[in-house]
């Protein structure tokens, strides 16, 4: 037989065994037939034939498999061809070499290959397999290979599938090639998907498509795992006749392969009863393994029995925590909700503080989601942070509820188990979402509030109906809101980019101020500043649509902004007033809603469109959160120590070996530690050879002892933590760290530094000691030039392109291709012209009659067309080119309408198509011209006959249309039709088309186009959203090969440096450096900041790991010799916070400051603090920003600058706590030296300012202008302190603002701010300038009255002498530089109860307030007044606003008379009066109009405020009743009814007998709701909806009808409900306030019985004075009021309810058994409406009594008798025709007391009414109308129904029974009779 060339030449025949020659390889070129010479391959002179070349002489090929040829490298001798079937290689399966696995795996790769035998399986299985780093296998050759065997299209997935598919599988297959082997096919498969090169890969698309497989043939795959292991651990192995399989490899693939499929598909384990059973299977199956391979001897045959014991143990250990991970991880899944519902009460702790917070925790405890009681709080709420959509919901930001955040502290309520990673992962997770989402949502409300409330102006609606711009919510003490709003939001391109994905193009009006400036260059330097602040790439934005309708007329839609400021700064340029940026929204519906805007042009643009914006990085936190949602908490390492222990402490806890130190035998050689060689070798295991390393350690090495015992801990520790006081060497020890690890390749080291300054300097470091320069930075904000080239950008770029480059670059290709379609697609949406193809099939289909007389127009009509032909009008448009285009433009009606007037001309007409080559020639007649020019009016519009037109034209004109008739045979011209019908008045039916009017031919076919439009928009949406779907997918696909490519580069670096952290499964050591007693990081919501006082105890998010796990009693080394600091410095931490702290030798011979008396000194003043309350993040202080104080921080700074020795850039450094300071220092500096400020303080500079101005003139600090300043030799730092951690200066001067203003005896706490990061920057010196209570030399412990006139001296520098080359303040107390400890005392009051501190005293005031009249009556001023008098009107107060006033008069002002008995005998205030009536407004100042909060005044004021709360409780709950009313009226019942009636009839019902078998099957029990007689709530709506098949025998079809029907009403119902749940927080504070006033009052009585009237109980008497004392006449109702009137709302949607299952049931033809057993459940849950409507009506009695409003207990009687009455007649109804005369007799007898009941109910009720309100005429006509009228009306019901149940009740009466009843207050007008 012939030998087959094709399978000489490339290995490959696609005949296969079909092949008529003999498949034999070419291995030499001695063969005497000629070979093509193959593209890619060598001659034989060069290589063998088939081989490629490529790779032959690089040992690479950039084709991979896609390549034709053999892979052989040259320095390797070509093999035979290994033949696929019954391949016989003495190659271990799973290790063949790269160009093996390659030679192997392309032989499958032909379209129409198929396994021919299991021989086949097992070398196609043998080869994926081998594709790993330990065999050579590179990087990017595994991804091409994984994108191959990941693509569903290719043919490698396919046959992936058919061996996981394959039956039967077999442990003793041998050479069978009818059964796969277990070992050899099925397991080489499993081993693949378990492979790092998979299982890590950023491919994930080809990852989850080859899960996919496993999650397709699950169950085939369980029975297969099952049965084979049952005969291997029966067999005692896991060897076969030809391979030598370990239970490692087997258990390890297995169970990564099963872990990594539940974490792909988080319903695995519910959605496959078999996933948990399987699981413990190989649990039990690896702890059998386990212990028979560690017997002596073995129980078990395995290759692993033959290592050493201590290996074993290892490789053990490790597999071991895989195999736990995966139970942990199916046990959480499978128990999550049993757990959930399990959850028990939080930790018991010993520590009595903690004790009390864990059980207040536990008390307001409500749980996410379903764990609520009263159900999710919005439609993103869930139990599991999966579920959870990362960027908020239009309905989670609308939510009036607070979301879900549990307690971050050790023991905490939670609904997952404590003490897991599960549990601290969810933490985590909310908070962290919490921290990026609290400003938008805080900031949206806002909006929306003064979006319902435009009758309320406030400065935020001025923005919104003005130009937009910077809004700062009212600073009421608390976090403010701060964002911007911009306005005039227009939409203009829609389209995609690789970047970013699907965005729109906004345009929206620019801010008033600078950003509309004239000259163009002003704009662009505006929105180049505040670009860094303001509409960043990747910040979040709002789109807030508000439209015309009435029910949820406001939509958010969020996004991020995918512009560049660059993009900002160029829009700027083109307008003045308008700004545009791209923003890609996270909800399809909002880019659905765009297109749908763009299409329709102004009909959908209708409403209000803002854009706001709270400036927040979304896309650099989403990642983190995407990693929270997804991971699995059990693979996260070092759970021991992360999660929250129950107990609260990790002290005793064993820090054992990082992993890749717990490896036998394994040594770290220390020698690089040393400046002189020395051998020195650390065994981790071995504690004799950690602390003879120790020793030597601190004898010998460049460390210091402390440093030293850092340094060994941390290598011996899986998780360390080093503190580190400033100047103690945190960076050197890191680096030390560094060069040990390097020196030891354990590699790759993620290097995370807090900010870009930190991580700079060490990457410099590791370069610099030449540790290594295989490092990668991440990020791209560094600084530093030797860095730089370092970055990941960079290194991809120099680094060649990969294959994975390749690929990626191809997938961009796809790419672009799909936005060209995508964007094509847009353009036809929007484009309003319809083609006239379009036009023409619609009318053929939809409108045959009129596009037949279209097509056949009248014969002058058809001849005028035809002569148009080729002819343009005079701006070059074609007349027509269709008949349609000619009718619709009336082209003959302008030719029999008369010219328009002269100044149009008629001989602007141009000959350019084919004409018939009238009006060419010269010297033609007139009549000629005239003929050949008739259609030079084709495109005037018509005009109508009668018009002024001069008489030569219109001869003319008429000569010319005579001439054209007469031709035709026509005697006269024909006349213009002049109707004018629309659509609706029957144009459309009219076919006649050529004989309508103009504007009629304009009206149809603008309809025609309408039609058209609307149906092609449904089909183009449906096509957009699919290529949005492909582009989306692509994409995914793209940035996966991208990702790949950056991994490629990341694996061969040695050091991996970021800013970001994170904890991924391979992470083996964990080291934290740094100092927990140093300041936290700064949080955007200061609600989970530590620092709050409120709440910062409960959520700690600001609280950094090392804190956490120091504070838990986490073992943790401390550094101890400081190099930084002079020993004057440090002395002052040293005193406060390390007592441990040593100084080095080198600090001790600083020289001192130049210029200055001492080193160290301090400034006081007591001068308050300006701002916010304690939880404002911005404050300044007047006094030391003013003119004086800043001079003098100034001419400090000029004064060390002429010293000549700190002129060097960062040598002066002026440190502020506070923005508000730091923009103040600033402005006062920027004159005299170049300021230098970080980016993040000028950053957020732009968001302090309150005016866009101010922002862009704080915006200018920029880097930017920097570059004018290089040459500018002194410089001065200017920083926040936040921002300048891990800096350090020579010199610092330091202003802290925070000030309480009062003197030293009246303060609490001494200096409050000062922390050791103050003193700890300053090197060698540091002179320091703080706000801190006045120096004193003693220790005081007066308690008299602080002197209230003293003043601080004025220290300006200008008149400071200096002597001696040292500065001193002129007048200065002794000791300057000394600092004392305080004695807290109290702070003093005045007579007047006002602080003194806060007075203006009348002896040594400001001059300008002496003059100021304090007495309004007597006109006195107040240098007149007596400051040693003690009458009221000699008496002063000062206001918080600084005007003063006689206490006489502000009594009068605040009508203290009120609130007060009065001695009419001296008018000295006695006693309490009663709370007077009505609403109270709040005091003001007489001159302007501040409010009045003074002490004294207490009572007033707040006595306002409550009433205040009360109109804002009563206004807010009164609005969202009445939206809820209106969404109800809207409610079509009719409609509702029809709709039930035929979802009804479509559905199908068993007949009694099916029934009755599926009964015996299995017979569910029913029965309905339990109602809750203790609630006060209405009933639940989950009992009408999504419950009512579970307690009623109704099919799944029928409810969900019955849930589509009334979805209106249940979502009504539910909004309702929402408002009878709220609890306003005045009243739970009245509540609080009355109950702890009476515990008070009662203790007292209880030591003093005396004080107690004789025949008094002391709890009503200490309940009576204290609702007395609380200030209210009566305890606040408004909540009660309206709880009330959401109960009548939600029985009034029952009864609609009601109306409709009835209506709707009675509809139905059906008759059937079936159907009728159906009907009685039906019935039974109508009945359940009715009966919840009389238990609802009871409890809204209930609450109208507690609130004492009579006239709803009136109104809610007559509800309930109402609801009392169609029970009855429901029951009539059901019981009553056919009845037996006993059930008859009871009815009847129901319905005679049913109308007694209802007389006594009426007089009861009426008689009680009258008797409250004192008889009065208006109150008695209103009771008559309104409840005894209706009331008769009802007893007159139930006496019919007493009549007809005494004649039998007929089928058509038992279906009018509830329509009659529904003619009361079951519809809309009832119900308006109550409101």
């Amino acid at each position: 037989m012939d030998l087959c060339r094709n399978f000489a030449e490339s290995g490959q025949c696609k005949f296969g065994d079909g092949c008529r020659y003999r498949h034999e390889s070419q291995v030499d070129g001695n063969t005497t037939k000629r070979h093509r010479q193959p593209v890619g391959s060598i001659s034989n002179s060069r290589g063998p034939p088939g081989v490629c070349r490529e790779y032959y002489e690089t040992g690479k090929c950039a084709r991979s498999f896609e390549c034709r040829y053999k892979h052989v490298p040259g320095n390797q001798q070509v093999a035979p061809n290994i033949q696929v079937e019954g391949s016989s290689s003495s190659k271990e399966v799973g290790s063949l070499r790269p160009n093996e696995i390659h030679n192997t795996l392309k032989r499958f790769n032909w379209p129409d290959f198929k396994f021919k035998s299991t021989l086949d399986m097992c070398v196609f299985a043998a080869a994926l397999s081998s594709a790993k780093e330990e065999n050579g296998y590179e990087l990017s050759d595994a991804n091409t290979l994984l994108n191959m065997v990941g693509d569903p299209g290719q043919k490698y997935f396919v046959l992936v599938d058919a061996i996981l598919r394959y039956d039967p599988v077999s442990t003793a297959a041998g050479r069978s090639k009818t059964e796969l082997s277990f070992q050899r096919g099925y397991i080489p498969i499993l081993s693949y998907l378990s492979s790092e090169y998979v299982i890590r890969s950023t491919l994930h698309q080809s990852v989850n498509a080859l899960y996919g497989l496993i999650e397709t043939n699950f169950d085939r795959l369980v029975f297969v795992l099952e049965t084979c292991f049952e005969r291997l651990m029966g067999n005692k192995s896991f060897c076969e006749v030809e391979r030598e399989l370990g239970g490692l490899d087997v258990f390890k693939c297995v169970t990564i392969c099963l872990t990594e499929y539940a974490e792909r598909y988080k319903r695995a384990v519910p959605s496959h009863p078999t996933f948990a059973p399987l699981v413990r299977k190989l649990s039990d199956w690896f702890t059998q393994w386990s212990i028979a391979i560690s017997t002596i001897p073995p129980g078990f045959q395995d290759p692993i029995c033959t290592m050493k014991v201590d290996e074993r143990r290892f490789r053990i250990s490790r597999l071991e925590k895989l195999v736990m991970s995966l139970l942990e991880l199916v046990d959480q899944a499978e128990g999550f909700t049993n757990r959930i519902r399990e959850r028990g009460k939080s930790a018991k702790s010993a520590d009595a503080h903690k004790a009390a917070l864990l059980s207040a925790l536990e008390l307001n405890y409500e749980g996410p989601g379903q764990q609520r009681r009263q159900g999710p709080r919005h439609d993103n709420d869930f139990e599991d942070i999966a579920d959870i959509r990362i960027a908020p919901t239009h309905d989670e930001l609308c939510c009036i509820l607070p979301p879900y955040l549990p307690a971050n502290v050790p023991g905490g309520p939670h609904h997952l188990p404590a003490n897991s990673m599960a549990k601290l992962v969810d933490i985590q997770f909310r908070l962290l979402r919490e921290e990026l989402i609290a400003p938008i949502r805080t900031s949206l409300g806002h909006v929306v509030e003064a979006l319902r409330n435009p009758a309320h102006p406030t400065s935020l609606t001025k923005l919104l109906a003005g130009e937009g711009g910077l809004y700062k919510s009212p600073n009421d003490g608390t976090e403010s809101a701060v964002f911007s709003v911009y306005t005039g939001v227009e939409f203009k391109k829609l389209g995609c980019d690789i970047r970013s994905g699907l965005s729109n193009e906004i345009l929206f009006n620019a801010p008033a101020g600078r950003a509309r400036q004239a000259n163009a260059s002003a704009r662009a330097a505006y929105w180049e500043s505040v670009g860094r602040k303001r509409l960043m790439e990747g910040g979040l934005v709002a789109l807030v649509w508000k439209t015309n309708r009435l029910e949820d007329d406001i939509k958010i839609y969020l996004g991020v902004v995918t512009s560049f400021t660059d993009d900002l700064v160029q829009s700027s340029k083109k307008s003045v007033d308008r700004v545009a940026l791209r923003v890609s929204f996270f909800e399809p519906e909002a880019h659905m809603r765009i297109l749908a805007s763009l299409q329709r042009g102004g009909a959908a643009a209708q409403g209000q469109r803002y854009l706001v914006e709270a400036p927040i990085m979304f896309e650099s936190i989403r990642p983190f959160l995407e990693t929270l949602k997804h991971v699995n908490p059990s693979s996260i390492p070092f759970a021991r120590y992360l999660a929250h222990p129950e107990n609260g402490t990790l002290k005793g806890i064993d820090l054992q070996l990082p992993t890749y130190a717990s490896i036998p035998d394994y040594s770290m050689d220390l020698s690089s530690l040393f400046n002189q060689p020395t051998d020195l070798t650390l065994n981790p295991s071995d504690q004799g050879s950690v602390e003879r390393a120790r020793v030597t350690l601190k004898a010998e090495s460049r460390l210091d002892p402390s440093q030293a015992d850092a340094v060994l801990d941390t290598l011996v520790s899986e998780v360390s933590m080093i503190q580190g006081p400033p100047g103690t060497g945190k960076s050197f020890c890191g680096t030390e760290i560094l060069q040990v690890l390097v020196a030891n390749k354990v590699r790759p080291i993620l290097l995370i530094a807090f900010t870009n300054h930190a991580l700079d300097n060490i990457l410099v470091q590791v370069l610099e000691k030449k540790i290594t320069d295989k490092i990668v930075r991440l990020g791209s904000r560094s600084k530093h030039e030797i860095i730089e080239k370092y970055g990941l950008k960079e290194l991809m770029t120099i680094g060649g392109e990969s294959g994975m480059a390749k690929a990626a670059s191809a997938e961009r290709w796809k790419l672009r291709d799909i936005q060209k379609e995508i964007d094509k697609l847009v353009d036809k949406i929007v484009k309003r012209d319809v083609p006239i193809n379009d036009m023409d099939s619609h009318l053929a289909r939809q409108y045959p009659n009129h596009a037949d007389e279209l097509d056949n127009p009248p014969f002058w009509t058809a001849k005028l067309f035809e002569d148009s032909l080729g002819w343009e009008n005079a701006d070059g448009r074609p007349i027509a080119t269709t008949l349609l285009q000619f009718w619709q433009e009336g082209g003959d009606l302008a030719f029999i309408t008369p010219p328009a007037p002269p100044s149009e001309e008629l001989g602007n007409q141009r000959k350019t198509g084919r004409g018939k080559g009238k009006g060419k020639g010269k010297g033609k007649g007139k009549s000629d011209e005239l003929s050949d020019n008739r259609f030079a009016d084709l495109d005037e519009s018509p005009r109508e006959p009668g018009q002024s037109v001069p008489e030569l034209q219109m001869d003319l004109w008429r000569e010319r249309a005579l001439l054209f008739f007469d031709e035709l045979g026509f005697a006269d011209i024909p006349e213009v039709p002049l109707t004018a019908r629309s659509i609706s008045e029957g144009l459309l039916e009219d076919w006649e088309v050529w004989k309508m009017s103009l504007s009629e031919r304009r009206c149809l076919y603008d309809f025609w186009v309408n039609e058209v439009r609307e149906m092609s928009y449904e089909k183009d949406t449906t096509a957009f959203e699919l290529l949005r779907n492909r582009h989306s997918e692509a994409r995914a696909k793209f940035e996966g090969l991208e990702n790949e490519t950056k991994l490629e580069i990341l694996k061969k670096r040695d050091i991996i440096g970021c800013t970001t952290n994170g904890l991924v499964p391979s992470i083996e050591q964990l080291i934290l450096i740094g100092d927990p007693l140093q300041l936290r990081p700064t949080l955007a919501n200061f609600n989970l900041s530590m620092e709050n006082k409120r709440t910062g105890h409960i959520y700690r998010f600001d609280q950094s790991l090392m804190e956490r796990l120091s504070e838990m009693g986490l073992r943790m080394s401390r550094l101890d010799v400081q190099r930084r600091m002079r020993p004057t410095i440090s002395h002052l931490i040293r005193s406060t916070l390390y007592p441990h702290l040593e100084d080095h030798s080198l600090v001790e011979d600083y020289p001192h400051v130049r210029g200055m008396a001492t080193d160290v000194f301090f400034l006081d003043h007591r001068h308050a603090e300006e701002g916010g309350g304690d939880e404002s993040v911005s404050k300044s202080n007047t006094f030391e920003a003013s003119d004086s104080s800043v001079l003098m921080i100034k001419d400090l700074v000029m004064h060390l600058l002429r010293q000549g020795a700190y002129a060097h850039s960062g040598d002066i450094v002026v440190l502020c706590a506070y923005l508000g300071q730091l923009q103040k220092i600033r402005l006062a500096l920027a004159k005299e030296v170049t300021t230098v400020i970080d980016d993040r303080d000028a950053a957020q500079l732009i968001d302090h300012e309150e005016q866009e101005d101010q922002a862009a003139a704080a915006a200018d600090l920029m880097p930017k202008g920097s570059v004018e300043q290089v040459h500018v030799s002194k410089r001065v730092l200017l920083r926040t302190v936040d921002n300048f951690q891990g800096e350090e200066g020579t010199i610092v001067i330091l202003s802290l603002v925070r000030n309480s203003g009062l003197a030293q005896t009246a303060r609490k706490g001494g200096i409050g701010f000062l922390k050791e990061v103050v003193f700890s920057l300053a090197m060698p010196g540091c002179a320091v300038a703080i706000t801190v209570p006045r120096s004193v030399t003693q220790t005081t412990s007066s308690t008299s009255s602080p002197d209230a006139s003293s003043h601080v001296p004025n220290y300006a520098l200008d008149h400071i002498p200096v002597t001696k080359g040292a500065l001193t303040p002129a007048g200065s107390v002794e000791h300057w530089s000394h600092i004392f400890f305080l004695v807290d005392i109290s702070i003093m009051y005045s007579v007047c109860g006002e602080p003194c501190e806060s007075q203006i005293c009348p002896d040594c005031g400001p001059a300008a307030a002496k003059e100021q009249v304090v007495d309004m009556i007597g006109g006195a001023k107040l240098s007149e007044m007596d400051p040693h008098g003690e009458e009221l009107d000699n008496m002063v107060i000062t206001l918080s606003c600084k005007h003063i006033f006689t206490v006489e008069t502000l009594d009068g002002i605040c009508e203290l008379q009120k609130y007060y008995s009065q001695d009419h005998n001296d008018g000295r205030w006695v006693d309490l009066a009663p709370p007077p009536e009505g609403l109270q407004q709040a005091p003001t100042c007489p001159l302007c109009r501040g409010p009045i909060n003074s002490l004294r005044y207490g009572r007033v004021f707040k006595r306002a405020d409550l009433d205040l709360s009360e109109q804002n409780v009563a206004n807010s709950a009164r609005r969202s009743i009445q939206d809820v009313v209106r969404r109800v009226e809207r409610f079509d019942v009719g409609r509702s009814i029809e709709k039930l009636k035929i979802s009804l009839g479509r559905m199908k019902y068993p007949d009694a007998a099916e029934k009755q078998n599926a009964k015996k099957v299995k017979t569910p029990r029913f029965q309905p709701p339990a109602l809750n007689t203790a609630s006060l709530l209405p009933v639940d709506v989950e009992s009408f909806g999504d419950q009512a098949g579970s307690h009623f025998p109704l099919p799944t079809e029928a409810v969900a009808a019955w849930k589509n029907v009334v979805q209106i009403l249940l979502s009504a119902y539910q909004q309702v409900v929402r408002v009878a749940e709220n609890r306003p927080t005045h009243v739970q504070a009245y509540e609080a306030a009355i109950t702890t006033l009476h515990h008070r009052y009662l203790t007292e009585f209880e030591r003093h019985p005396e004080l107690l009237k004789e025949g008094i109980k002391p709890h009503e008497e200490a309940l009576k004075q204290a609702k007395r004392r609380c200030g209210l006449p009566a305890p606040p109702r408004a909540d009660m009021r309206f709880r009330v009137e959401a109960f009548w709302v939600t029985i009034q949607i029952r009864f609609l309810m009601v109306q409709t299952a009835q209506d709707g049931i009675d509809s139905v033809g059906d008759r059937s058994k079936g159907f009728m057993m159906v009907r009685d459940a039906w019935m039974d849950f109508i009945g359940f409406l009715i009966t919840s409507i009389e238990h609802d009506a009871r409890t809204a009695i209930q609450l109208s009594h507690a609130s004492q409003s009579h006239r709803q207990v009136v109104k809610t009687t007559l509800l309930l008798m109402e609801a009392q009455y169609a029970i009855a007649q429901h029951d009539a109804a059901r019981r009553g025709n056919g009845a037996s005369g006993q059930i008859l007799e009871e009815l009847k007898s129901g319905a005679h007391s049913g109308s007694t009941l209802a007389k006594q109910t009426i007089a009861e009720t009426s008689r009680a009414y009258r008797h409250a309100m004192s008889g009065r005429q208006e109150d008695q006509e209103w009771v008559d109308e309104h409840f005894v009228q209706p009331g008769n009306g009802i007893v007159d019901k139930w006496e019919g129904l007493g009549e007809r149940l005494s004649r039998g009740v007929s089928n058509q009466e038992k279906r009018d029974i509830l329509k009659a009843f529904m003619t009361g207050y079951g519809g809309m007008p009832g119900f308006s009779k109550l409101q």
